[in-house]
């Protein structure tokens, strides 16, 4: 379902209803109490997230409602960047909306309280003060992706000046731990599996964190296996690239390495080796058409290198991979197609050397017509 409230789009979807439902048919509501939890959860944190987005736009941005499974997510279109005063400005707008309108509830329900209110009015004021009030004072637990926890770490880049939130994931972790535990003593299923998510996930950015730390050792072997690879000492390029695959902790780092070295057993004509280590690739990180189709080219492949070659820079249109192409397209005698290939947007800045060699390669094999186009093109 998707509208717009004041011009800000909002999308609800399915899953928040799902969530919603699950949670009141946890409580063993009826129906009609069935609909009218669903209508409160729903004005609720709508609310709170108009209270994110209204502040947003004060400072100049555009935002976008979503309603899911886990609540709600005001983003901004823009990547405007904005100081860490104003972030912690957007972030306490919405769960002090929300206590605003609590606050509303709750006066309306003490001038009413003398008055003879029917069993759903009262469910529905109590329920409304429940999810503004109770889910506000939650919400800002000093806990991501919590509003307070978002809180902690503009506070953190505005103090230390970096990014990695570092210690907003430490004090996310250890609050969200207390928070399971507490849960678990109080027999509170649904705070329970919250909080066991909120640590799960800090926790493993923590551990990435670590991670990435023992990986920054590993750059330096790795910048001098790239350098002895320019130098065309290619063993030493692969013994060192496989030593940092071996040791390395985190995606990125194993991926450098293992491309590293992939490429040097490929130089070293070690296609057996080179077959191993591209199928170990493929089963870490998926398919490379680009590794793939190098290794077919330099092996001898050279139509199935087209082939590769042609659908890596189909996705990618990297110089490396063109000029690759490029070469296996006049090896296996397709000039037509390497001429297209010279026009293409992404290998402008060297589209006048690849028809200088066009040329000459087509003037070789007889293709006369080709030469001449090609060194036309050059010429312009």
């Amino acid at each position: 379902m998707n509208f717009k409230i004041f011009g800000i789009p909002v999308k609800v979807d399915g899953s928040f209803f799902l969530l919603t439902i699950l949670l009141a048919a946890s409580g063993g509501r009826e129906l009609p109490l069935l609909v009218e939890w669903i209508l409160v959860v729903f004005f609720s944190i709508l609310i709170h997230e108009l209270g994110h987005a209204f502040m947003g736009r004060l400072f100049g941005l555009t935002p976008n409602i979503t309603l899911y499974s886990m609540g709600g997510l005001t983003s901004f279109g823009q990547a405007k960047s904005i100081t860490p005063l104003k972030e912690i400005l957007i972030s306490l707008a919405g769960p002090f909306s929300g206590f605003l309108f609590g606050g509303i509830i709750l006066l309306l329900t003490t001038l009413l309280s003398n008055g003879d209110l029917s069993r759903p009015v009262s469910i529905t004021l109590r329920d409304l003060l429940w999810v503004n009030f109770g889910w506000g004072i939650f919400n800002l637990l000093p806990i991501l992706p919590l509003d307070g926890g978002q809180v902690v770490g503009n506070l953190e880049r505005w103090v230390r000046g970096k990014k990695d939130g570092r210690i907003t994931y430490l004090i996310s972790f250890l609050f969200a731990i207390t928070i399971l535990l507490l849960a678990l003593y109080l027999h509170t299923l649904w705070i329970a599996l919250m909080a066991g998510w909120f640590a799960m996930s800090n926790g493993s950015v923590l551990i990435q964190g670590v991670r990435l730390r023992q990986d920054q050792s590993l750059q330096s072997s790795l910048d001098q296996a790239r350098e002895e690879f320019k130098q065309n000492n290619v063993e030493a390029a692969a013994e060192l690239s496989r030593s940092v695959f071996n040791r390395a902790k985190t995606d990125p780092v194993k991926r450098q390495a293992l491309e590293l070295l992939i490429h040097s057993l490929i130089h070293a004509e070690k296609f057996e080796e080179a077959r191993e280590e591209l199928n170990r690739y493929q089963a870490f990180f998926g398919r490379n058409q680009y590794l793939e189709g190098s290794f077919l080219y330099y092996k001898g492949d050279l139509e199935q290198a087209v082939q590769s070659l042609g659908e890596a820079f189909k996705t990618e249109p990297a110089i490396r991979t063109g000029r690759m192409l490029f070469m296996a397209l006049i090896e296996t005698g397709h000039f037509d197609e390497a001429l297209h290939l010279c026009s293409h947007p992404a290998l402008e800045r060297v589209a006048t050397a690849l028809y200088t060699e066009l040329q000459t390669q087509a003037n070789r094999a007889g293709r006369f017509d080709i030469s001449a186009k090609a060194a036309q093109l050059a010429n312009e």
